[in-house]
């Protein structure tokens, strides 16, 4: 049972791979290449519930009552909002190449997969009308769907050193199913070829070691359009689009002291909203300030305008800075201790001259 619904998973995965590699030298460049078949067998049985919803928990302040008990879906395996059962066999070809030219190296790789999918959601098993479907007579349910998923992932890495600078850039493209917290894929979804899509990443940086290895950072920033599903919710099954540069640095600047700074800036935009021009989202109490809880709790869901900053994520962080530090001692407190202190923050109790 989720939170808010009630809900089941049953499902399995058979899989199997066999991976050939072979390290030759061609020419000045050292080459280690990988070959591998796989096959994948998914099979699922996926029920919802979210049209009778019992988010109010029980008042655990007073003694039960008949309010407490709650028929459930799942307890009677009956009146689910969706229902689905069926399979997909996944069978794809993949290949990884590490090509080295001493100080330039590129990465390459690829893949492809062909998938039979099918998918069934039977009526009996639903509760008509409902959240999903509104007809009475089920004649609005997608009860069957079958297609033939095709895609090509690839996946390019090149980096170059200069001293102990190591300056890169990468460029991805990943092909996946789009399947649902059971690994059950949708009669709708499916139908409308929502089952299977694409994610794109470009990211470009440099990486340093220096010092004698003592002196370490990384510099990046990327952009990625990740797609999860065509159909849009708060929490799960969106497509995103998300831009960030991030920074690391290690420094050992002594045997006893090492310190850290991390920086992360970050923007993820969600891209079906910019779409629909709002959102689907629940409220609550604290949400609605003001107004008695007990005249929106029949209808506890709003479709908000995309105005303003609403289709940047809920939850994502914009901006992280950590800057640390780890000291050891062995003269702090009594003898042969060794203290490891916060260099960053409130500071250490006891940190000895180095």
């Amino acid at each position: 049972m989720a939170i808010g619904f009630s809900q089941f998973h049953d499902s399995w995965v058979f899989e199997n791979k066999l991976v050939a590699s072979r390290s030759l030298r061609l020419g000045d460049a050292d080459v280690d290449v990988q070959l591998s078949p796989s096959v994948r067998l998914t099979d699922f049985r996926h029920g919802d519930d979210y049209t009778n919803e019992h988010f109010d928990r029980r008042d655990l302040t007073k003694p039960p009552g008949p309010l407490d008990t709650r028929l459930l879906a799942t307890q009677i395996d009956d009146d689910y909002t969706e229902y689905y059962v069926g399979d997909y066999l996944d069978i794809g070809v993949a290949e990884l190449a590490d090509v080295d030219w001493g100080r330039f190296n590129a990465l390459l790789g690829a893949r492809f997969d062909s998938i039979d999918a099918e998918s069934r959601q039977p009526l009996e098993k639903l509760l008509l009308p409902s959240s999903a479907h509104f007809c009475p007579d089920g004649s609005c349910v997608v009860t069957h769907a079958e297609d033939q998923l095709r895609g090509a992932s690839w996946t390019a890495s090149l980096s170059y050193r200069i001293g102990g600078f190591y300056p890169y850039a990468t460029f991805s493209r990943q092909a996946t199913v789009v399947a649902g917290q059971g690994a059950d894929l949708g009669t709708s979804n499916l139908a409308s070829d929502g089952a299977f899509d694409t994610s794109k990443l470009r990211e470009f940086g440099v990486k340093a070691s220096l010092l004698d290895d003592a002196l370490y950072f990384a510099l990046a920033r990327y952009e990625q359009q990740r797609t999860d599903a065509a159909v849009q919710m708060t929490t799960t099954n969106q497509a995103s689009r998300t831009k960030g540069t991030e920074f690391e640095m290690r420094w050992a600047a002594h045997e006893r002291l090492l310190l850290t700074l991390a920086y992360t800036d970050i923007e993820v935009v969600n891209l079906n909203t910019l779409e629909a021009g709002g959102r689907f989202s629940f409220v609550g109490a604290d949400d609605i300030p003001g107004i008695p809880p007990e005249t929106f709790y029949v209808a506890r869901s709003l479709f908000r305008s995309a105005t303003g900053d609403l289709e940047v994520r809920a939850g994502a962080t914009w901006s992280v800075r950590a800057p640390s530090g780890t000291a050891s001692c062995s003269s702090c407190g009594h003898a042969g201790s060794r203290l490891r202190a916060l260099v960053a923050g409130a500071g250490p109790s006891c940190l000895t001259p180095l």
